[in-house]
């Protein structure tokens, strides 16, 4: 019974997330009341505070999810939109007559709407992130040398971080915006999810969790633009590198 006892040792982990649960309105949390707290490996500390509580979007998540949506390597289609179009190509009974408005519905996001998503999310992230090289140079008044560093108010002086929080706020569009090029497939698959018992209704799923994803990097991108101005408590880390083991851009 820990309730029994005087001293615990616990994990960085353990201690935020009883934080979380308390600070989410519960009278009790993991652990019991105390009154002290002694940290060890407390260079370690802001790396886990920053798992339990920080909000965190970059260019390769972005990336990650839009190539799982569709890609072409090679000569072949993957993601969950190619095997959606894949099976209805297989099974023109289990569409009906919607078939064909499916199949073109996929074939103008593949042909109009993904490459112009792409380009313009993937730009948008490029041009945050050679803002923030230049932020950089000013962020060794702080004395850090390297990215990533702590956003000071002194950064968010600068006529720099209003350029970072502009792209900001025309990433989050964007992706608001590609998430809303889907509208039409799931209308069409509405129907037909109710409909049978194969793998249809796995596979929309499946696009459907990449499409939200896109949603909530955009939400994820708003509270921090936004939010994070107003909470005198919250820590901020850029990061506008590169990869040591690839030269891609990343933020």
């Amino acid at each position: 019974n820990i309730t029994a006892e005087h001293l615990l040792r616990n994990y960085h982990a353990l201690l935020f997330s009883d934080i979380v649960i308390r600070e989410n309105g519960n009278a009790t949390g993991i652990l019991p009341d105390y009154t002290a707290v002694v940290i060890d490996e407390a260079h370690n500390l802001e790396d886990s505070a920053t798992n339990h509580f920080g909000m965190a979007v970059s260019r390769y998540d972005i990336l990650i999810t839009l190539n799982a949506i569709y890609r072409v390597s090679g000569h072949k289609e993957t993601g969950a939109l190619a095997t959606l179009a894949n099976f209805a190509n297989k099974n023109p009974e289990r569409f009906g007559k919607d078939r064909e408005t499916f199949l073109e519905q996929v074939k103008t996001l593949i042909d109009d709407g993904l490459p112009i998503l792409r380009e313009e999310a993937l730009g948008e992230c490029d041009d945050i992130c050679d803002i923030l090289m230049k932020l950089d140079a000013k962020a060794k008044l702080g004395g850090q040398d390297l990215l990533p560093y702590r956003l000071t108010k002194e950064h968010r002086a600068t006529a720099e971080w209003e350029d970072v929080c502009e792209h900001l706020k025309k990433l989050e569009a964007t992706l608001t915006q590609g998430a809303a090029l889907f509208k039409g497939i799931f209308e069409t698959l509405e129907d037909k999810l109710k409909e049978g018992h194969d793998e249809l209704p796995g596979l929309a799923k499946d696009l459907a969790v990449r499409v939200a994803q896109l949603e909530t990097f955009a939400s994820t991108i708003s509270e921090i633009r936004e939010k994070g101005e107003e909470q005198n408590g919250m820590v901020s880390w850029l990061d506008g590198g590169t990869s040591q083991k690839r030269s891609e851009k990343r933020f």
